[in-house]
Order: structure tokens, then sequence, then C-alpha cells
């Protein structure tokens, strides 16, 4: 399922992680869209025309994440786990080893869109089985803003120790 656009549910991503992948994973970067914003929230529509920015816009090789998260809580499949994901110049890991990147679609800057809801369990959920598959502490999650302080990104409404606290009850 992952190198494809699919709705998937928690049970199945976590099975999912539990096979054996050629990349180690080390790390969990995470990434809000800021456009499109909930509001255009579409499904796979909108999954799919990110592909497209991301492919021909952006020239990627695909989708720059392995999973999206809706306003809605749903999950959504994309780049391959075992390929680099288009996460932050310089810190997108080799073929080898390196981070899962998660894509929660939202503009999480401060009086923009909220965080929150079945979204936020999503991402809580999602991340904690990647955190649990991998071995990973919470302190492998990472906020894109961390790479590139020009960037927002995962948005200013959301801060990075809570969101950590919260994958790790």
């Amino acid at each position: 399922m992952l190198g494809q656009i699919s709705q998937i549910s928690l049970e199945q991503f976590t099975a999912l992680l539990s096979n054996a992948w050629k990349r180690r994973i080390s790390s969990v970067h995470i990434h809000h869209t800021w456009k499109p914003r909930a509001g255009q929230w579409k499904g796979k529509t909108t999954v799919e025309a990110m592909r497209r920015v991301h492919m021909q816009d952006n020239g990627w090789s695909d989708i720059a994440q392995h999973l999206t998260i809706g306003p809605d809580g749903t999950l959504w499949t994309g780049r391959h786990l075992d390929r680099v994901p288009a996460s932050a110049r310089g810190f997108n890991g080799t073929a080898a080893e390196g981070p899962l990147m998660i894509e929660m679609v939202g503009d999480f800057d401060a009086g923009q869109d909220q965080f929150g809801g079945a979204q936020a369990q999503a991402a809580f959920q999602a991340t904690a089985a990647i955190c649990q598959a991998f071995g990973l502490q919470v302190s492998a999650l990472r906020f894109h803003r961390e790479f590139n302080p020009e960037k927002s990104c995962q948005g200013t409404g959301i801060d990075l120790a809570a969101f950590r606290q919260s994958v790790a009850l």
C-alpha cells in the first residue's frame, strides 16, 4: 500500500510498519501543508493534488511524505517507506537510514487552522506506532522548522514538547 495513495486505518498502518523494510527509520519528521488549509480538504483528491504539485512543480520523484493525515483524522499512504522523503534539505537521510515523514493537512500557525480533535488523535497514535515499531524515543520526533528556521512548519500554534508528550502517553 505504501507508494500509492490509499486511505488506511491505524491498524493497517501499524501492521505495515511491522514489515521488513530496507531503510532503518531513525526519526519522524512532522510537517503541516500550510496550503492546502483544513477547509480545502477533499480526501484522496487533495493527496493526489499534492503528489502532482510535488512531482510537476517541485520536480521530485514522488509525493514528499510517507503518510498524510487529513483534518478528519484519516490516514493516507504516500511515498514508499523504503524511499527517502523530501522532508528537509540535508536531513532526508539515505537509502539505508533516515526519517519517516508525516504531512498533516492544515495551516497550524497561530490564528489559522486549529490542531485538535480527530486529526491530533490520529497524529499522536500514528506517531506512537512509528516510535514503537522502530524503537524510537519521542526525542526522535522533529518539526520541519528545526531544520529550517525560516519555516514555521509544523506551525507556530503547535508546541513540540506538548506534541512529544501526547505521543508518549
